[in-house]
């Protein structure tokens, strides 16, 4: 009895169409844009940009926005979720963690983002 009971419960769930769910609020980081005047020879010139993600979804990888894949270095994660941020794209590498309404120390850098 106990086993149909286990067997029943776990078709329920996996018939259970899934949920995306989103980290309320906003996620921001700071990252270096070439700006149009980078090629003077004196090395390339930047300016400095900000990106946001505004209520993220939950549950899976996102990789942030960034100009020729150079690290954003900066976070602030104004959610009411934990995020961890991977130096890597597709959440890989080394990574650090971030709770709601924290911002991250300098320097940490980071390509894409993972919200629980």
């Amino acid at each position: 009895m106990r086993l149909r009971a286990t067997v029943a419960v776990s078709l329920l769930l996996l018939a259970s169409p899934a949920v995306a769910t989103a980290a309320d609020g906003q996620f921001r980081y700071l990252y270096n844009q070439p700006s149009a005047g980078s090629g003077s020879g004196s090395g390339p010139a930047n300016d400095l940009e900000t990106g946001a993600l505004r209520d993220p979804e939950s549950g899976r990888c996102l990789n942030l926005r960034l100009p020729n894949d150079k690290p954003a270095f900066e976070f602030r994660n104004q959610t009411r979720s934990t995020v961890a941020v991977f130096q890597g794209r597709d959440c890989a590498g080394d990574h650090f963690v971030l709770e709601p309404r924290e911002k991250s120390e300098y320097p940490q850098i980071g390509r894409s983002v993972y919200f629980s």
